[in-house]
C-alpha cells in the first residue's frame, strides 16, 4: 500500500489517500502521525471513505471536500456531489478551488494556467492570499520532477517554494508536502517564514 495526499487536521491527526499504487488511491484514511525533525511518521490509521481514485481537498465548514474518479464531492453525514469534473477541491470563503484540464479554477473560472515549460498542475491549498500548488516541467518526469509554487490571489505573483516536492498542504504555519524517496512518496514538514 502507498499513500499520497496528506491533509493535517491537528498536530497529531491527518487524512491521507491510500491505495495499491499511486494511480489506484481508493481510500481516504484518518491517521495519527508524529514529526521527527522534518520527517512525518505515520502511525495507526482507520478507514474514512472508499472510492475508485480518490484525492483529498480540505475540510471547510464541517464538510470534507475531495475528488473521486475526476468528480468533485463533499462528505457531511452522507456524500454530496458538486456536479463538477476535477480533482482535489479546496473550499474557502472565496469559493471552491480545484484543478481540471491542467489549470487551477476558482469556482468556474481559470485563475492559474500553465506557463513557460510547465506541463502539469495540481493539488491546491490556500493560505491567506496565497494559493499553493504542485507543478511539473515538461523535461522533468513524475514523480521526481514535481515542484511546489505559490500564487498570490491579489497581485498574481508566482514564486517557487520547494524545488523537489508535491502534494502541498498547510497547517498552523507549517508546509506539509511529499518528496520522492526510495520507497515512494514520503511526507515532510517545513516551517513557513
Amino acid at each position: 500500500m502507498v499513500h499520497e495526499d496528506f491533509y493535517p487536521i491537528s498536530e497529531s491527526e491527518a487524512l491521507i489517500t491510500v491505495g495499491s499504487t499511486y494511480t489506484r488511491l481508493n481510500e481516504i484514511r484518518k491517521v495519527k502521525y508524529k514529526v521527527e525533525g522534518h520527517k512525518v511518521i505515520l502511525l495507526e490509521s482507520t478507514l474514512y471513505l472508499q472510492g475508485i481514485h480518490m484525492r483529498l481537498g480540505n475540510i471547510f465548514e464541517g464538510k470534507l471536500f475531495y475528488s473521486d474518479n475526476n468528480r468533485l464531492y463533499y462528505f457531511d453525514k452522507g456524500i454530496g456531489s458538486l456536479e463538477l469534473q476535477g480533482e482535489q477541491p479546496y473550499a474557502t470563503n472565496l469559493g471552491l478551488f480545484y484543478t481540471h484540464n491542467r489549470s487551477v479554477y476558482l469556482n468556474d473560472n481559470v485563475i492559474i494556467s500553465l506557463w513557460e515549460d510547465f506541463d502539469e498542475i495540481g493539488n491546491v491549498c490556500v493560505d491567506s492570499d496565497w494559493i499553493y500548488f504542485e507543478t511539473r516541467r515538461k523535461k522533468n518526469p513524475a514523480p521526481q520532477g514535481w515542484e511546489i509554487w505559490k500564487f498570490n490571489i491579489n497581485t498574481k505573483e508566482k514564486q517557487q517554494v520547494v524545488k523537489h516536492g508535491a502534494n502541498p498542504d498547510i497547517y498552523s504555519g507549517k508546509l506539509y508536502y511529499s518528496i520522492w524517496g526510495e520507497r515512494g512518496f514520503e511526507t515532510v514538514m517545513k516551517e513557513l517564514i
